[in-house]
């Protein structure tokens, strides 16, 4: 087989991933084990318990494949390019090794610099553009926080609809060369307390 007839299969199977039908899937079933999780804070009914918690794993289930089928396409991306294929846009950008610490952990930086949308270089300020907006309409101002290899990470509160003092927290890490390494939505009860985490990409 010819490196082109390579590229053209692992072209087809990067397509014949169902990784955005999986991941609209999981999106609609986490929004309303969502829903239904605020909704039901601080209850103690066994019953609406285990309808969150069966919500919660089948979102778990839907994700875990659906990231599987990332991680696949990713691997297979970066096959393309060393063997000298076009570049795939399979809706994967190759993710740092230590791109989820960076979201995850914010607190566990000695020092966190923030500063304003001024201070971004071009790349980043066109991707910062595209993140707000799509965040909800009420969300409150873009915090932008300087990490230490030229990434930024950009966040903003939204409050909770439904629940006084809940609310959910957009997080996003963009490198320097303006690519997004990850996007992250945790949603918070009135207690401040992590409720949930929803990956986004």
């Amino acid at each position: 087989m010819s490196v082109d007839e390579v590229v053209t299969a692992l072209h087809r199977v990067i397509g014949l991933l169902p990784t955005s039908a999986l991941q609209q899937v999981a999106d609609q079933l986490d929004d309303a084990r969502h829903t239904l999780a605020a909704s039901t804070y601080g209850s103690s009914d066994p019953e609406l318990l285990s309808a969150v918690d069966g919500y919660a794993q089948a979102w778990e289930g839907l994700d875990s494949v659906g990231q599987s089928c990332h991680h696949v396409a990713a691997v297979l991306h970066e096959y393309l390019t060393a063997i000298g294929g076009a570049a795939v846009s399979a809706g994967v950008p190759p993710v740092s090794p230590d791109s989820s610490s960076r979201v995850a952990e914010p607190h566990s930086q000695p020092r966190r610099q923030f500063i304003s949308v001024d201070r971004l270089n071009p790349e980043q300020a066109t991707n910062l553009k595209r993140y707000e907006g799509k965040l909800p309409s009420k969300h409150e101002p873009v915090e932008i926080e300087q990490l230490s290899d030229g990434a930024v990470r950009m966040s903003s509160k939204v409050p909770s609809n439904n629940i006084p003092g809940s609310y959910a927290e957009y997080i996003k890490v963009v490198d320097k060369e303006g690519n997004t390494v990850q996007y992250v939505k945790d949603t918070y009860g009135p207690d401040g307390v992590l409720i949930h985490r929803k990956t986004k990409m």
